[in-house]
């Protein structure tokens, strides 16, 4: 397989915590999501309603199977050397085989309902890539023949993205007051991007216009950006906040932007001008490419 699925990562307050998938004997579901079909009845015939447009999978459900495996790993220091008690007993992670694979199965229990990344590695060239994620449910039922020794786990998983990310890549450009640049943005994956996060953030006056050019894209903003204050033009979300306020009333597009997204990021690498008026701005754009 070309592909393996290796954990599941989820918040724990500022941190992210890595739970492992069971990877002894894996199965592992990479299919792609469901398009839905756009050919409609009508009275005495059927249209095409998507046209020649390509679309993508809105959601999907996927699983993944395999086997814990109790085992009594024994702690190491920095040098290599293994760790021993004042009575020179070494020191484990846990008491038994039996504690360990227990710990294990509800470890990843306890993160029924979470919404996190469900990373996958590619076993040609070790990288990484991850699907957003709730899981949903954890199947487990035990048979008398491996109980102690191996659990067989079965995890279900939702998401909302149509292709495996790549790990988030930030660009940025520095303005200084009534000036534009470009950001040169190139799209590695095989699908076009539709959630790329554009921020601009003051660094000195007050800027009262932002306006954004590229292939399809024709964005202006005006209001107020004060000193240290950021604006986020947030394609996938489509929200624009400064802080916690909502400023998308400052939005607006031009006759050139033929997108229904906000940002689209085509395949290959494409220019983004972004321009501001009235004061200085740190400038980032931030994206993952999409895999199949």
């Amino acid at each position: 397989m070309p592909y393996q699925l290796l954990h599941f990562s989820t918040p724990l307050g500022s941190q992210i915590v890595d739970t492992p998938l069971p990877l002894a004997m894996p199965v592992d579901d990479l299919s792609s999501g469901v398009v839905e079909s756009g050919l409609m009845d009508s009275i005495g015939a059927a249209y095409n309603y998507w046209g020649t447009a390509t679309q993508f999978a809105r959601k999907q459900k996927f699983t993944h199977k395999g086997l814990y495996v109790g085992a009594v790993n024994y702690r190491i220091t920095t040098d290599g050397d293994y760790r021993v008690t004042p009575e020179g007993d070494f020191r484990v992670t846990s008491s038994s085989k039996i504690a360990d694979l227990k710990d294990q199965v509800d470890n990843l229990k306890s993160k029924i309902g979470q919404w996190g990344k469900v990373w996958r590695r590619s076993l040609p060239d070790g990288g990484m890539t991850y699907k957003e994620c709730r899981l949903l449910h954890v199947g487990h039922v035990e048979d008398v023949d491996k109980a102690g020794v191996v659990s067989e786990i079965e995890s279900d998983f939702e998401t909302l993205d149509y292709g495996w990310r790549s790990p988030l890549e930030t660009l940025t450009l520095l303005l200084a007051a009534g000036t534009s640049g470009a950001i040169i943005v190139t799209n590695r994956g095989v699908f076009p991007i539709f959630d790329a996060v554009l921020r601009v953030t003051c660094s000195s006056g007050t800027i009262t216009t932002v306006t954004v050019l590229g292939p399809q894209i024709d964005i202006k903003w005006t209001g107020v950006l004060a000193a240290g204050q950021t604006l986020v033009i947030d394609s996938g979300s489509q929200i624009v906040p400064i802080g916690s306020v909502d400023a998308y009333t400052g939005l607006t597009f031009g006759v050139g932007h033929t997108s229904a997204e906000w940002l689209p990021l085509p395949l290959g690498t494409v220019a983004i001008s972004v321009g501001v008026v009235g004061g200085a701005a740190t400038v980032t754009l931030e994206k993952s490419d999409r895999w199949p």
